[in-house]
């Protein structure tokens, strides 16, 4: 009785903590908000020519989604329905010379089991233009993977509600977002041909503990001792039709115990990405394929050593003929290992039909529905801890989102 007693205690108490510092949390990202609304008022208050390099921009967004699931629970509880979809952030830039600003965005979200409402900096940037075809920027720096993976963290700039997770999976944004490091970055300007833009970067990566740690293995260090990559664009005199190529490569260093055993295990990763998009009047086409190698090195046998290859894409068309909505669909696919690409719990196969709808100029509201094929990226945990190939392979999820910004 005394141990129970204890137990619950303990509970309630890790209860109190959570909700105590996702108070501060809270109260934090309001002080920040307020000060700086208020400070770059009395900026903007003053004549445009005379604050042309001390002005502060701010942007802020708040979003809630729900969503209802059949057959398989889907980032939350989403069999029974769940409004557990919250996210916000409130971002300011402040132009301390014509070439050079620093700006940063905080950031807090509920998915399910991700975020929890902990409040950090999705990027935060000392930015330093040099000139057209050499500048640099320093700090926390949004990673260039692909063509959406900078603003997977603000649906305000897409019509869907999630970008196709094969490429772009919720469950890595915090850690393939952003980088701490530096980057260069540049553009040539081919006169007809177009443009060509470079981004270079390199640094170490954030990997929250809380991303790797279960009931039964249990992570007490993470380390990521380099990530460099960088990303080439083409872009045709028109911006009607561009393509990239993005490459990034990493190392993840875990402590981990399992049945009271610690060992170490490190994983090298080589991410690459090919994409493609063509805008017509009406149309946008988006195409994006890519392959992740990741090895395995352990001091256990447990986890013996090798490697996968696994490989992702995507189609995707959206129109914009009509004024304040925009239909679109994608088809995306997920092999977890390109060498049995078809093995229960390895693949996902996912049709995605959306609508985004702009109430106001500050207002939108979105539908979506998935209708999947394969289990691969589902978590356990929340699908009560059966095997990814133990669940059902044919489910579909529907999500309702409504997002204000400014």
């Amino acid at each position: 009785m005394k141990n129970i007693r204890s137990e619950e205690f303990n509970h309630k108490e890790r209860i109190f903590m959570k909700m105590k510092y996702f108070k501060i949390d809270i109260i934090l990202l309001l002080i920040m908000f307020l000060f700086v609304q208020s400070f770059s008022q009395k900026l903007w208050a003053e004549d445009d020519d005379s604050r042309s390099s001390d002005s502060v921009d701010t942007h802020g967004f708040l979003g809630q989604a729900f969503t209802k699931s059949i057959q398989n629970n889907y980032l939350n509880n989403s069999i029974l329905g769940s409004f557990e979809f919250t996210e916000g952030g409130f971002n300011l830039t402040k132009t301390l010379a014509d070439n050079f600003k620093i700006g940063g965005q905080l950031f807090v979200y509920r998915i399910g089991t991700l975020g929890n409402f902990a409040a950090q900096f999705d990027w935060l940037t000392a930015d330093y233009f040099w000139k057209e075809q050499l500048s640099f920027r320093f700090g926390r720096n949004k990673i260039p993977m692909g063509f959406y993976n900078e603003v997977s963290d603000a649906d305000t700039g897409r019509a869907a509600v999630l970008l196709p997770q094969s490429v772009y999976p919720l469950a890595d944004r915090n850690f393939l977002f952003a980088q701490d490091g530096v980057e260069l970055y540049g553009n040539f300007r081919l006169g007809s041909p177009g443009r060509i833009e470079y981004r270079l970067y390199g640094g170490t990566l954030f990997y929250d503990l809380s991303a790797v740690s279960s009931s039964s293995i249990t992570v007490s260090q993470t380390n990521v001792p380099y990530v460099y990559g960088g990303r080439l664009l083409w872009e045709s005199q028109n911006s009607a039709l561009r393509a990239a190529l993005s490459g990034q490569s990493f190392q993840l260093n875990l402590n981990y115990t399992i049945a009271g055993i610690t060992s170490n295990i490190q994983l090298p990763a080589t991410l690459a990405l090919g994409s493609v998009e063509y805008n017509t009047r009406n149309f946008t086409f988006t195409g994006e394929y890519g392959q992740w190698w990741v090895g395995f090195n352990s001091s256990s046998s447990i986890f013996p050593a090798g490697s996968v290859i696994s490989d992702r894409g995507y189609v995707q068309v959206d129109y914009n003929g009509i004024e304040k909505i925009i239909p679109g669909i994608y088809y995306a696919v997920l092999h977890s290992d390109i060498t049995n690409p078809n093995v229960p719990g390895g693949f996902q196969n996912d049709v995605a039909t959306y609508v985004r709808f702009d109430v106001t100029k500050n207002w939108f509201c979105k539908v979506e529905y998935h209708s999947m094929n394969g289990t691969a990226y589902l978590d356990p945990t929340i699908n009560n801890n059966q095997a990814l190939s133990a669940l059902n392979p044919n489910w579909g999820i529907l999500l309702l989102k409504t997002t204000a910004y400014f």
